[in-house]
């Protein structure tokens, strides 16, 4: 959501003004076309403290009706709306569901102190794949994520 906060998939929309109305002092007429623009509407920060930092936790409570704007509102609001953050979050499930993180343990790794540094090195013949290897593993628990 947040994401879609700070760059909504749709910039803005037209509308047509269905009755006159004042705005900051400002008559608009019946029958005007006016553009709304959701990026302008998602930065208030009077609505999302912050609203130019990337923050998750502005969605922790019910924001006001019409502030997040993603997907349009109202009776004209985007049909796919929930299919979209459905698709979402499966799409995100099996980014993450595969990954097992585990410690990699390296064997025989030893420290030699040559010309006042340390070098590490280990002793095996394929010492190189392991001197600046991650010290997380990433394995599949799907078999289609794992040739092997």
């Amino acid at each position: 959501m947040e994401s879609l906060r700070m760059s909504p998939p749709v910039f803005c929309s037209f509308r047509k003004v269905l009755k006159d109305f004042e705005y900051e002092g400002f008559l608009i007429p019946k029958g005007w076309q006016i553009i709304w623009a959701a990026c302008m509407t998602h930065m208030e920060d009077c609505i999302f403290p912050n609203a130019s930092k990337l923050d998750p936790t502005h969605f922790d409570k019910q924001a006001p009706a019409y502030s997040f704007m993603a997907f349009g509102g109202g009776p004209r609001i985007c049909p796919g709306n929930e299919f979209a953050r459905i698709e979402t979050l499966v799409t995100i499930h099996y980014l993450v569901t595969p990954v097992q993180v585990g410690p990699l343990f390296l064997r025989h790794v030893i420290l030699q102190r040559s010309n006042a540094k340390f070098q590490a090195g280990t002793r095996d013949t394929n010492r190189a794949k392991n001197l600046f290897r991650s010290q997380l593993k990433c394995t599949s628990r799907h078999t289609y994520f794992n040739e092997s």
